[in-house]
């Protein structure tokens, strides 16, 4: 697995802890709320 890869799963959890349950690897890049926190860190 490619630390992208792992980036974006942690991330995705991340925000599901912080109380955005829809967060997932699908949607984190492309959901505006979720890209705006996580696009930077890639």
């Amino acid at each position: 697995m490619k630390v992208r890869d792992k980036l974006i799963r942690a991330g995705a959890r991340n925000l599901r802890e912080y109380g955005y349950p829809d967060a997932s690897t699908d949607n984190i890049l492309t959901f505006p709320v979720f890209a705006a926190f996580f696009l930077e860190i890639l």
